[in-house]
């Protein structure tokens, strides 16, 4: 009798204990579901996306990664809603309308999977070649999220980097230059943090401010003078004194002579700046001595 009771005990916690776990697993997908639906609510498709793959994780049916999908999709990772979609294909837990859903969803996210390649050449076959971090074969395309990526060269300890910008659906080829071992790697410049302007940029922009208002200033004593010589009886008669009129002109060709000035330096500290802007040669962005060359 006893051995029939430790039997059914066994049985009893094996068939059921599973069962009382999962309860608390499904009520808590189902809380983290409704999390999500509220930030998808207010337009947070990023906080909504956490709690969906979290109901998903608790509770793997259908119905979560179908959220899951259409929240990828909405937050622009369409590799990883392509792949969702495709897994929820012909799911019979889905209705018609869902289903149709999918399909849509699914080309959707195709359409819109970018890809790149890294070409280097005279390869070696130690060479690494990653994007993102992830290990990738030269000479393949690879399937990306639109947006920025890091391609990286290794070759004898020496790097190259260089980034990557992605439009949706877009295809680019990157040609990576190795450095060698005959020249060491140099440290980027460093920059002052808090600090995109540089300083050349603040001493020519601060001294096209003072010209073109010392500018401004003598522009207006000249053209002063010149009305009240013109309202003054000398006007009929030509007989204005030299020194009025050689001081009207003074200040009329110096106010000129400044503001000419002030426009030539506001123009160089642009020009300063747009040169110093970090993305301003992006198109042979380095580590080392590599050079990068992108074709499309």
């Amino acid at each position: 009798m006893r051995a029939r009771l430790a039997v059914a005990m066994i049985i009893a916690s094996t068939v059921f204990a599973p069962l009382a776990l999962a309860q608390p697993r499904t009520q808590e997908a189902k809380d983290h579901a409704s999390a999500g639906l509220a930030h998808a609510e207010m337009g947070k498709w990023q906080d909504a996306l956490r709690e969906y793959e979290a109901a998903y994780e608790l509770d793997p049916q259908p119905i979560r990664l179908f959220d899951v999908a259409q929240t990828r999709l909405k937050v622009g990772r369409y590799r990883a809603a392509a792949e969702a979609y495709a897994k929820l294909e012909g799911s019979p837990a889905l209705g018609p309308q869902q289903q149709a859903i999918v399909r849509d969803g699914l080309a959707e996210a195709k359409s819109k999977i970018a890809r790149a390649r890294i070409s280097v050449p005279n390869a070696r076959a130690r060479d690494l070649v990653t994007i993102d971090g992830a290990t990738v074969a030269r000479e393949v395309f690879v399937e990306l999220d639109p947006g920025h990526h890091v391609a990286r060269l290794v070759r004898d300890g020496l790097a190259t980097e260089s980034g990557i910008d992605l439009d949706p659906g877009g295809s680019v080829t990157i040609t990576m230059v190795a450095p060698t071992k005959d020249a060491p790697i140099a440290p980027p410049p460093a920059q002052e943090e808090g600090s995109s302007v540089p300083l050349a940029t603040w001493v020519l922009g601060g001294a096209s401010v003072v010209t073109l208002s010392l500018g401004a200033y003598f522009s207006a004593v000249g053209f002063a003078k010149y009305k009240r010589l013109d309202r003054d009886p000398c006007s009929d008669t030509k007989t204005c004194e030299r020194i009025e009129t050689s001081s009207m002109v003074t200040h009329l060709v110096a106010g000129d002579v400044l503001l000419a000035t002030g426009v030539v330096t506001a123009g160089a500290a642009f020009v300063w700046w747009l040169l110093s802007r970090p993305g301003s040669q992006s198109t042979k962005a380095n580590v080392g001595i590599g050079t990068v060359a992108i074709s499309f």
